[in-house]
């Protein structure tokens, strides 16, 4: 699988005067997910490409098809120092694109000749994850993204049909069907299975568009998000006695999700106190608040009805 990465530039057509130094633009440079080699695709005609072969990732780095040259203003920082120039109907325009918050650029031979912006790029993983990928580095690094992970701005694929799906990447392990591990990440995807035991050290979990009978969960867990397909995707929760903080809060929080109590204003009042805590992550905060009077009743409704084993 290979990813729209940058772009590439003919070093030897450099020009400059006394406003501008200029290079013309050859084409995209494209990332093998796999070896993390980079190779040439000419921008003439690309898009044909990118639309016909399914290997290869068009990320919006698309919107630079149209560019014939890579500007840097001379004397002066225009958006982080550079602009790119189109020829539409043989008059040439110049703009500071605003799309991508890096934009690493290549030279013929496929060396780094610079990096506009950020070093470090993020691509929108499938489910509910991220890819990281480091120009200078070179290294690649996958994630789960906690809900209040800010990391918008850093999407390069907002096409939902090119987004990077985690049953496509070489370097994530798969220990059990539908089960993708990669570090202490662990994604579950489409499974319906009767019992599911989470690997130990795992740090953090997604359940996608599961139906789950029993799912045992580590004493390492610190983190859980489950997008379920119908109501309670999971029949039984098995939880370490010696269970972080963080994912007692966090099951409490999908629990009540889950629970048909939305309706109720004991409900909303409990997403109102407790939202902005999850997005702060302030878990001893919670679990005050889970332990006063006003919440005990709603919260007894909430926890009777799921099956939680400790072990």
């Amino acid at each position: 699988m290979k990813l729209v990465l940058g772009i590439v530039i003919d070093e030897d057509s450099k020009y400059t005067n006394t406003d501008k130094t200029s290079y013309d633009i050859l084409g995209f440079a494209l990332l093998d997910l796999d070896t993390l080699f980079l190779s040439f695709v000419e921008k003439d005609g690309s898009t044909d490409k990118f639309k016909h072969d399914i290997s290869i990732i068009a990320s919006s780095l698309k919107i630079y098809e149209k560019y014939k040259k890579y500007i840097i203003p001379n004397g002066r920082l225009i958006n982080r120092g550079y602009l790119l120039s189109s020829i539409v109907d043989g008059i040439e325009s110049q703009d500071i694109p605003s799309r991508c918050e890096s934009l690493p650029i290549y030279t013929k031979k496929l060396d780094l000749f610079t990096v506009v912006g950020a070093e470090t790029m993020c691509f929108n993983l499938y489910p509910h994850g991220s890819l990281t990928y480091n120009c200078r580095s070179n290294k690649l690094d996958v994630y789960v993204k906690d809900t209040c992970d800010s990391f918008t701005w850093l999407s390069y694929l907002s096409d939902t049909n090119h987004k990077i799906n985690i049953k496509t990447l070489s370097m994530v392990s798969s220990p059990f069907d539908d089960t993708y591990v990669y570090g202490d990440c662990c994604w579950i995807v489409n499974c319906f299975s009767k019992s599911v035991v989470v690997p130990e050290n795992i740090k953090r979990l997604v359940v996608y568009s599961s139906k789950i009978g029993d799912l045992v969960l580590p004493k390492s867990l610190e983190y859980i998000y489950i997008v379920s397909i119908s109501h309670s995707p999971i029949k039984t929760y098995y939880l370490s006695k010696d269970a972080k903080l963080s994912l007692v809060c966090l099951l409490i929080n999908i629990l009540s999700n889950d629970s048909g109590e939305d309706g109720k204003n004991t409900y909303f009042l409990f997403e109102e106190e407790t939202s902005s805590l999850f997005d702060r992550k302030d878990y001893e905060k919670i679990w005050e608040i889970c332990h006063e009077d006003r919440f005990k009743s709603y919260l007894d409704r909430v926890l009777s009805q799921a099956n939680i084993v400790v072990y």
